[in-house]
């Protein structure tokens, strides 16, 4: 028996292990080459603040008294920082000091976590429907082209999922339509302290856990939705409600400070003039012409999946009524629209009589999925996002030396560029110059490692000649000679060190979208 035909005789005979050794094997790639970052907060939220506590600062201010220009509680939950820091914490107690190897065991983590997506995904279909879709809808979520690279990041959007399915599969694993039988009754309980978790991850996910009782009182299960509300409460006391009266002195600070923050910037940033954008958005990630149709699949046999399909549409809206919009912010719920949508769409083929006539199209759907979707896999899980900004930060962890303070010049764009000091494995103190412009003279921006300065000017007027950087990392090839001249004025010796350059992948995103900042990077030592 040839190899392909072991594989084959295997995928027949134990389906289900076959899908979750492919997701393994997927997101294990991923840990090991998906490196880097792909938004402002799958790194400065959940990474830099959290090792910044093991450097003894606090980059971004979250506990009281460490920034001053932050007056108010911070906006983000402690719970998965917390999480991180331990980790680091760990690690640094093993001698593990390396940032691009502690990320490596934070990426697998996170690998192994996400594993479970894939089982309850393939759980819940087979409780719903059968096991041919069970299947399908089991390798979506497995091979999905950009699950095993997302699972590896840090982002809140996809490490509740986990928590949310787990919490859902032990609530229709009791068969609680088909009895009444109380003794189940302490799951729903257990299952609410679960989901309750998910909402110190993210606090949208409170939309879901409503959602879900809701659900429960539509079926008539009155006792067990209570159960399942209390569980979650207490949950949700105990890991957000305590901490924070033990930092700020009261119960859900930081929750209130989330949620006024919101209400107040409610239009400053996102997609919010494009309120269609998750419509348009969902069936695009699933990749059209099938994402289409299992966005529609998704809509139908309402009544039977309520307990997955209410929590979700009601996430759907709640996002797509609220202005702020960015594309993160609806991945939560997307392996549900993938299990109800391979449910509903399947359905509805076997049942229409214009499809049964034209199952060949079907399947011809299905194959320009699994052709693109492996391509886009390939690219995803290989990739390496942020890379120049990383590798521009983990130079100066490989000089071995002491660094104390580096110069970011961003002149040439006239930004703030932020580089993920983490992966230097020290608090360097950075200044990033904005401008060449001498006639600005506003007053620098300070806290922690992190300074912005408007132009040298006035960086020099305020450096002490000792707090003088000994590298200069100047922000692409914009009037660069230049650039390096004015600052020759203030070190003659500055001499041209590395230049450090953007993954394929980066630069390919760029060319697509300028709108993509993945930046080269030239480095210069002072001589101090």
């Amino acid at each position: 028996m040839s190899y392909i035909e072991k594989v084959k005789t295997f995928w027949v005979a134990h389906p289900f292990k076959a899908i979750l050794i492919i997701a393994l094997v997927l997101r294990i790639l991923s840990a090991l080459f998906s490196q880097g970052y792909g938004m402002h907060d799958d790194h400065f939220i959940a990474v830099e603040e959290p090792w910044s506590w093991t450097q003894d600062k606090d980059f971004d201010g979250w506990l009281p008294g460490t920034n001053p220009y932050r007056t108010t509680p911070s906006i983000y939950s402690f719970f998965y920082p917390g999480i991180n820091y331990l980790q680091f914490e760990v690690m640094y107690a093993l001698g593990i000091d390396n940032p691009k190897v502690q990320m490596f065991f934070i990426r697998l983590i996170l690998a192994l976590f996400s594993m479970l997506v894939v089982y309850y995904g393939y759980k819940i279909t087979l409780k719903y429907s059968n096991e041919k879709n069970a299947k399908v809808a089991g390798l979506m979520l497995a091979v999905l082209w950009f699950m095993p690279s997302f699972a590896v990041r840090n982002l809140v959007e996809i490490v509740a999922i986990p928590i949310l399915m787990g919490g859902t599969w032990m609530i229709m694993k009791t068969n609680y339509l088909d009895n009444n039988n109380k003794k189940y009754n302490t799951t729903f309980f257990i299952a609410g302290l679960i989901i309750g978790i998910a909402l110190s991850v993210r606090f949208q996910t409170a939309i879901y856990l409503g959602g879900m009782g809701l659900a429960l009182l539509f079926q008539k299960r009155v006792v067990q939705a209570l159960l399942f509300g209390i569980g979650s409460l207490i949950s949700f006391a105990i890991i957000q409600g305590i901490p924070d009266y033990l930092i700020w002195g009261e119960p859900f600070a930081v929750t209130k400070g989330y949620i006024q923050y919101n209400l107040t910037h409610k239009g400053a940033y996102g997609n919010h003039d494009n309120v269609l954008m998750y419509f348009q958005l969902l069936p695009g990630l699933l990749l059209p012409p099938l994402g289409a149709l299992l966005f529609f699949g998704f809509f139908l046999k309402i009544k039977k999946h309520l307990l997955v399909f209410l929590p979700s549409l009601l996430f759907l809206l709640f996002h797509t009524y609220f202005p702020n919009r960015q594309e993160r912010f609806i991945f939560t719920i997307i392996p549900m629209v993938v299990i109800l949508g391979v449910i509903g769409w399947s359905q509805f083929t076997e049942r229409s009589e214009w499809w049964i006539k034209r199952k060949k199209l079907n399947n011809v759907f299905y194959k320009i999925f699994w052709i693109i979707n492996t391509i886009m896999l390939v690219f995803t899980t290989f990739s390496y996002s942020k890379k120049s900004r990383v590798e521009c930060m983990h130079y100066f962890y490989k000089t071995g030396k002491e660094i104390k303070n580096i110069i970011i010049d961003d002149t040439g764009r006239e930004e703030c560029m932020m580089l993920p000091i983490f992966y230097s494995g020290s608090a360097i103190n950075t200044t990033t110059i904005r401008t060449a412009d001498t006639t600005q003279n506003s007053v620098p921006s300070t806290w922690s490692y992190f300074d912005f300065c408007e132009n040298y000017n006035l960086y020099k007027s305020i450096t002490p000649v000792y707090q003088m950087a000994e590298y200069v990392v100047f922000v692409e090839n914009i009037n660069l000679e230049e650039r390096v001249n004015r600052v020759k004025e203030i070190f003659p010796n500055l001499e041209f060190e590395t230049y450090i350059e953007p993954s394929l992948a980066d630069k390919l995103l760029k060319k697509m979208n300028p709108e993509n900042k993945n930046e080269d990077f030239y480095v210069y030592k002072t001589g101090l």
